[in-house]
């Protein structure tokens, strides 16, 4: 499916706002169960890089729901 360079930057925006409510949702839980109070003491300790890992899963069906979106919206206009 052809989609112009804005629609592209359009959805990757979309997509951007959709990590950011997601993070923000978990995040507190996450970092909790990933940095229990014990390991958190153990790290200011020392020196080093605390790595997180996030795993987000989107559908093509996202995708397209947000190229449906801008499409339908710019018909609007």
């Amino acid at each position: 499916m052809k989609i112009t360079d804005e629609e592209y930057n359009q959805i990757i925006a979309e997509m951007t706002k959709r990590l950011r409510d997601i993070m923000y949702i978990y995040s507190d839980k996450k970092l909790r169960k990933e940095i229990p109070k014990k390991l958190a003491e153990e790290l200011l300790e020392g020196k080093g890089i605390l790595e997180i890992t996030y795993d987000f899963h989107f559908a093509v069906a996202d995708l397209k729901q947000c190229l449906g979106r801008l499409r339908r919206l710019e018909k609007e206009v």
